[in-house]
């Protein structure tokens, strides 16, 4: 690619093009003279000599390939394609535009997008309105300087138009696995610039002070699954800082997970049963969704008459096994008191000889 070469000099190859570019020089400016002749050379390398001070200026606020605004993607996993953003980035020390485009994506394997970054070569042989327009003049019509076209292309690392050309080169600024977007953002790998440490000042301080937070949107959805064994949520656009960073989803993503079951055992969960006169009533259980019910242990109020035994101060076995507690015992309108006038132990009453029904009798 015709970017500069170790002297500073762009390496641009084209017939009657002269540029003597040389930072190991260390040229600051060019001084032109009355009487001599202003050559071809020099206006190239004034060119250039302008373009690097700008880009030693530019590459202490951003690192090349960094994106500076917008170029923002959403996955459509069901259309297996890519929405891809205009914006612009910062490439050899110039802010160049990138249009949107609409790329195909493979829901399946990795994928690697980002900017084709290439340059080509233009005379009055591809465009014709580079000819001298000065009418009546002896160099109308007349050849003149070429031009260099800069193109800044969506595009994958893989992509044959472009990686078959030694001229270009590209900047990888997402990572697409399985139809969805796992690495990726606001800048490329590279040396730390000056920006670079007073964003970091600003997200150290945002990380403590907030921690991780949503600012606008990314609520979640449960979708319904048609694979055994996954499940399919809905993330909709939105922002948050995470470690003192941007994250931003500018449209909204479908994201499949596997099942990770997490069984808790609960070892007691009490409802009362209210049937209201129908007979059967839905217990909505306080934990769910549930795997498996062990068991159903039914606690039951029931009333039951027995017949007193032949003698005082004896116990009268109930019909009934595995009861809790005896609520209350009566006869003819006397309520005898626990612990004073008898004792529940083994499913029977045991009268302590105080206050007691006569033998034979029922209660």
């Amino acid at each position: 690619m015709p970017m500069y070469n170790e002297t500073g000099a762009m390496g641009i190859n084209l017939q009657d093009y002269s540029n003597r570019t040389d930072t190991r020089k260390r040229y600051g400016k060019h001084l032109i003279r009355n009487g001599r002749v202003i050559q071809a050379a020099e206006i190239n390398e004034i060119q250039d000599t302008a373009h690097l001070r700008l880009k030693s200026v530019g590459d202490v606020l951003w690192t090349d390939g960094e994106i500076i605004a917008g170029l923002d993607i959403g996955v459509d996993a069901d259309a297996g394609t890519v929405s891809c953003g205009s914006g612009t980035i910062y490439i050899n020390g110039e802010v160049h535009a990138v249009e949107a485009a609409t790329l195909p994506v493979s829901t399946e394997g990795s994928a690697t997008l980002g900017v084709w970054y290439w340059e080509r070569v233009i005379t009055e042989l591809q465009d014709g309105d580079l000819r001298d327009p000065a009418v009546g003049c002896p160099g109308f019509q007349q050849p003149g300087a070429g031009r260099l076209q800069i193109h800044t292309d969506w595009g994958k690392s893989d992509d044959t138009e472009y990686s078959a050309d030694a001229s270009a080169k590209f900047y990888a600024l997402y990572i697409i696995t399985n139809g969805q977007v796992t690495n990726g953002g606001r800048r490329r790998e590279g040396s730390e610039t000056y920006l670079d440490q007073c964003n970091d000042m600003i997200r150290r301080y945002d990380r403590d002070s907030n921690g991780h937070y949503i600012v606008e949107g990314l609520s979640v959805t449960a979708l319904t699954s048609n694979t055994p064994g996954k499940h399919v949520y809905s993330i909709s656009a939105g922002k948050a800082h995470v470690c003192g960073y941007e994250v931003a989803r500018p449209y909204a993503e479908r994201f499949v997970v596997d099942e990770n079951q997490t069984v808790l055992e609960v070892e007691s969960e009490e409802h009362v049963y209210e049937d209201g006169g129908e007979g059967s009533m839905r217990i909505d259980l306080y934990h769910s969704p549930v795997d498996e019910i062990a068991s159903v242990r039914i606690l039951k109020e029931k009333t039951e008459t027995i017949t007193r035994g032949p003698y005082a101060g004896g116990s009268d076995r109930l019909n009934q096994e595995s009861i809790l507690r005896i609520v209350s015992v009566e006869q003819n309108g006397i309520t005898y008191t626990p612990d004073t006038d008898y004792r529940f132990l083994n499913d029977s009453i045991t009268w302590r000889g105080n206050q007691e029904p006569a033998p034979g009798s029922q209660y």
